[in-house]
């Protein structure tokens, strides 16, 4: 009922600025790309297909690679002559690894269709609560056309 009555009052706000009278079909366009909760289970939706990008990557193998340096510097005694020296070192080192796992009990296969099933439900939520509104707006509009007018004595 807060719904229908914030959509009236936008409305009737639309139309008191002098812009052209809304069609029920206009109406319930607007309504629905500006409900709050709309959005929101939209948002969730977009957090349902990363869950289903991310279980659909887990199956390819991770590649890791890195390459560090050292460089030290400093004196030292040698012990023939005992003067000092100095001495200047640069170590390097680079590696590469690649791993996949052959067999996790199925977790990987199990979270890929936890997370189509996620994102499934996710598109049916958005679905139902667009047509939820735009059939709460027809009805509150049905009513109103259809309601008894009351006489006066």
């Amino acid at each position: 009922m807060k719904r229908i009555t914030t959509i009236l009052l936008l409305t009737t706000a639309l139309s008191a600025h002098g812009q052209s009278a809304l069609t029920l079909q206009q109406c319930m366009q607007y309504a629905v790309e500006h409900n709050h909760e709309v959005k929101r289970v939209a948002l969730e939706l977009d957090n349902y297909e990363a869950n289903l990008t991310e279980a659909a990557v887990s199956f390819l193998p991770s590649v890791n690679a890195s390459v560090s340096g050292q460089y030290n510097f400093g004196r030292t005694i040698d012990q023939k002559t005992n003067v000092y020296n100095d001495v200047n070192t640069f170590n390097n080192s680079t590696s590469l690894n690649a791993s996949m796992p052959l067999f996790d009990g199925f977790n990987r296969w199990h979270a890929l269709r936890a997370a189509k099933a996620g994102t499934l439900m996710g598109r049916l939520a958005l679905r139902l609560l667009q047509k939820w509104d735009e059939r709460a707006l027809r009805n509150w509009h049905w009513s109103k056309r259809n309601w008894p007018k009351r006489t006066t004595n």
